[in-house]
């Protein structure tokens, strides 16, 4: 017990500074340009549900970043981090009860889990992906309480982690798969069959039936929340192509070891990233369990090498269902701590086979260069937000130059926006960042953009924005004309610069009906207190 409390007083800060080794090259201004403020103004009132996907609690994970740090980018960075850290000390802390005589296994898989994302360049993104990480750490958080619950033979966990599954699946049914298989992890701790098994498998299968219902019956009815995800992914459950899709997660996840090109690994965040592991690996205990022993039995590595890739690919359920999932994007967060296993293993299998004395060093040597590859990944992959990817350099620049041209405007304004700087693919992103920074004062409209939740119109009594039904009570928004007299119509470049345009666009826009009169100046107030939202934005990386 010494032993063990040891390990895990040396691993856990190990592993924080191991990850922190890695992550702190990234942004927290890496925006793919349309979720990310819909997200903030979301979460910033308090909003959970995404009511046309059938998610709840989708935003659960997301809210605590705008109650730590109001106003902040940074704030959704740290929540982001903190989730990642704590999944990998999770994924130890779940091994060493299932394996507690390998605690350098443990260690490895955490740190794998931690640092091997290779090709997921959107858990850069730490405003819109706060939310998976949450998911990722609670689902491993639920497993953990479901495997001491029958250890402890405590039934209040059993209830916590049944609670904490039912609220994470009903953010993201990816998770599902997961906790469905969440009683194969017993027979590591010794479950043999027994009525008292049987109830304990029953009471959890039970629930999980009960939210595969809550998530399947909305999906499958075309007029019902959850149709969006069908309508938008489509799906396709034949076997043989959902299986050509998961081998190729596989290999997304697990080839890059190979195939990374060796010039990513010359970057400082590289050696950096590989003494921090190595020295973290060197303080954990070496002397406890059968790992480092004369003749340690392969077997048990080839077992957990097996959970690994199954874990793994539960993680990837959900996403190979949809033929419109070619990438990485979004799947290496769930099937993070089961590779993260399945590479412990197979490198502690394949260290089996060395002398003893020489045995620990391997498995440093091993997992310095999955780290090493890993943060080159991750320094690649920054770099490509940084010169192609990120929208945020030009969203920020246009909404710097509105809000200083436009420093408030009279309740019921409506911001048309004429874009030709590519930089707001969709009305509902504009929408939300000018009423979260106007305090609902004012909303944003897109002209030509995507017209996804919100679409509108231009008649002769004014516009008329009509956001789709099943969001207006959730999300507090109603139908509203807008006369044109309410209307400020501005223009952002191919740079991003925008401008307020003093006179009615009607080479762009539908001409004004017969009476119709365009007052920019009117809507624009120049005196009192700007809301406290507007220092979201001095944020610049």
């Amino acid at each position: 017990m010494r032993q063990g409390r040891a390990a895990g007083i040396v691993a856990l800060p190990a592993l924080v500074a191991v990850f922190w080794s890695q992550f702190a090259w990234v942004r927290s201004t890496n925006f793919g340009g349309t979720d990310e403020w819909l997200y903030i103004a979301l979460a910033s009132r308090r909003v959970l549900e995404i009511p046309y996907a059938n998610r709840p609690f989708v935003l659960l994970w997301t809210l605590p970043a705008p109650l730590l740090w109001p106003h902040d980018l940074r704030a959704y960075y740290l929540v982001h981090t903190m989730y990642l850290c704590l999944s990998g000390c999770l994924l130890f802390l779940l091994l060493r009860r299932l394996e507690p005589s390998r605690p350098l296994l443990a260690f490895l898989a955490g740190a794998f889990c931690l640092t091997w994302a290779p090709l997921d360049f959107l858990r850069l993104d730490t405003v819109l992906l706060t939310g998976y990480s949450g998911f990722t750490f609670a689902t491993l958080l639920a497993l953990l309480l479901f495997v001491e619950s029958w250890v402890r033979d405590k039934p209040v966990l059993l209830a916590l982690a049944g609670l904490l599954g039912l609220v994470t699946a009903r953010g993201f049914e990816g998770v599902l798969p997961l906790l469905i298989a969440a009683p194969l992890l017993l027979r590591w701790v010794g479950a043999t069959r027994s009525r008292r098994l049987l109830g304990w498998m029953a009471a959890w299968e039970g629930l999980m039936l009960l939210i595969a219902l809550l998530v399947v019956v909305p999906f499958f009815r075309p007029e019902g929340p959850g149709s969006y995800q069908g309508s938008a992914l489509r799906l396709d459950l034949h076997p043989v192509h959902a299986a050509g899709r998961l081998l190729r997660q596989y290999g997304y996840h697990l080839l890059p070891l190979v195939s990374s090109p060796l010039r990513e690994l010359a970057v400082p965040a590289v050696p950096l990233a590989a003494v921090t592991f190595l020295g973290a690996f060197a303080l954990m205990p070496a002397h406890e369990g059968s790992e480092l022993e004369d003749g340690p039995a392969r077997r048990p590595y080839v077992r957990l090498a097996a959970l690994g890739l199954l874990l793994a690919g539960l993680g990837y359920a959900v996403f190979v269902l949809s033929p419109s999932i070619l990438a990485a994007a979004r799947t290496q967060f769930l099937s993070a701590p089961g590779i993260g296993l399945f590479l412990a293993a197979l490198g502690c299998l394949a260290a089996s086979g060395i002398p003893p004395a020489r045995r620990k060093a391997a498995l440093a040597l091993m997992g310095a260069w999955v780290i090493a590859v890993g943060t080159g990944r991750t320094a690649a992959m920054q770099r490509e937000w940084d010169e192609t990817r990120s929208a945020y350099p030009r969203q920020r620049r246009a909404l710097i130059d509105l809000t200083r041209q436009v420093p408030q405007t009279a309740p019921r304004t409506l911001i048309v926006l004429i874009d030709d700087s590519g930089a707001w693919p969709a009305t509902f992103t504009f929408r939300h960042a000018v009423d979260y920074l106007y305090d609902g004062r004012a909303v944003g409209y897109v002209w030509k953009a995507i017209d996804f939740l919100y679409p509108a119109y231009f008649l002769s009594g004014g516009v008329y924005y009509d956001p789709w039904p099943v969001i207006r009570k959730p999300w507090g928004v109603a139908a509203t004309l807008y006369r044109y007299d309410e209307v400020v119509a501005v223009y952002a470049g191919e740079d991003g610069a925008l401008r307020v345009l003093p006179e009615w666009p009607s080479h762009v826009l539908p001409a004004l009906p017969a009476g119709a009169r365009y007052a920019p100046e009117a809507r624009v107030l120049r005196e009192g207190a700007l809301p406290a939202s507007r220092a979201i934005l001095r944020v610049e990386r």
